[in-house]
């Protein structure tokens, strides 16, 4: 038999970090009788009775979801905090907010990508040489010529 290590930490009411001797597992969210874990393992969902030993667990996801369960444990963390009076966790949220606004708005700028596709893009994107790539649009555009009219070859 092995030794295990296991420890939570309460981050906020409601949220636990859990960690065991190989780092972090996982992030629980909830209360007692309800609650979410986003681990390395994926994501469970448990519903229970307390104090009655009944509990029913879902497995929603198989794929690792370790990242998103700390960054969803982590801004509930400083939301919790942050409505409780704490400074810091409102600062820490006006910077994210701030970081986000800013995100968006380089996004918003970005200049538009061509939606056309000329013979070097077809060429670039699916290997074909410019020939075919141009009876290839040619194809296309009677497709939609007999699409429209509802006839078909």
């Amino acid at each position: 038999m092995g030794f295990r290590y296991r420890r939570s930490a309460k981050l906020a009411p409601g949220i636990r970090l859990n960690i065991t001797g190989r780092g972090i597992s996982s992030v629980s969210i909830g209360k007692q009788g309800l609650h979410l874990n986003i681990g390395k393992k994926g994501t469970r969902q448990t519903i229970s009775l307390p104090g009655s030993g009944l509990s029913y667990s879902n497995r929603s996801s198989t794929t690792p979801a370790l990242a998103t369960g700390l960054a969803v444990g982590g801004l509930l963390a400083l939301l919790i905090h942050a409505s409780r009076g704490s400074v810091p966790a409102q600062i820490a949220l006006a910077m994210i907010g701030f970081c986000g606004l800013a995100f968006l708005i380089s996004v918003s700028n970005a200049p538009p990508q061509s939606t056309t596709g000329d013979a070097s893009t077809i060429k670039a994107t699916t290997g074909i040489s410019s020939e075919n790539a141009l009876s290839l649009e040619q194809r296309r555009k009677l497709d939609e010529i007999f699409h429209i009219n509802g006839a078909s070859r």
